[in-house]
């Protein structure tokens, strides 16, 4: 679960590297919001959302407060309208923009105890960065209450995900990958696997 609070900030780290087929590109965008719509849910809390898409850069595609998250259309319509590219990958910097994100509009001494912050990072490939330079960037510099979640993506429509093998045969494990990212282990990191069925 992201988390039982009244109010609730969530941050998504988009993947949109990894040379994705027009095909897979679709079906992980709309996948991902049904993914989204749940996290909405229920109505009884105040979410506030943020979305970066994440390839050799970041670009911001919802901030926090500039989309009224009540209108679960238009965030479904923003997300399937995503592109796949074929860059490299880098989540480093897209997680130091989170964290100053979370600093700077989601400031832990202005809300109350049961609020919530939560970050949900979705791979399609592995960072251009190694997994050791990214946790101790976390470890050092994301705000303490924030809760990491991972989610390894490791096939669409059957074949592995871009360019990467987050399967038992390949070079990265997906039952591994940025858990140490996580402070709850395996409990908050996930390997998926996205066809035409399990997202509806």
């Amino acid at each position: 679960t992201i988390g039982p609070g009244p109010t609730h900030d969530i941050c998504i780290l988009l993947d949109q590297s990894c040379n994705l087929s027009t095909t897979e590109c679709t079906l992980f965008h709309e996948w991902l919001s049904t993914f989204v719509q749940l996290l909405l849910q229920p109505r009884s809390r105040q979410t506030r959302l943020c979305l970066f898409g994440v390839a050799a850069g970041v670009e911001a595609l919802i901030d926090l407060d500039s989309v009224d998250t009540s209108n679960i259309q238009a965030l479904v319509e923003l997300i399937e309208q995503q592109t796949c590219g074929n860059s490299s990958y880098n989540l480093l910097d897209a997680l130091e923009l989170v964290g100053f994100v979370f600093e700077t509009k989601s400031s832990s001494s202005s809300l109350s105890s049961d609020h919530d912050r939560s970050l949900v990072i979705f791979n399609n490939c592995p960072s251009q960065q190694s997994e050791h330079e990214l946790c101790a960037w976390q470890q050092t510099s994301m705000p303490h209450d924030v809760r990491v979640f991972v989610v390894n993506i490791q096939s669409i429509d059957g074949r592995p995900a871009g360019n990467t093998q987050f399967l038992p045969s390949g070079h990265i494990d997906g039952d591994k990958y940025l858990q140490c990212l996580t402070d709850d282990g395996a409990k908050q990191q996930r390997v998926v696997s996205v066809t035409q069925r399990n997202y509806q």
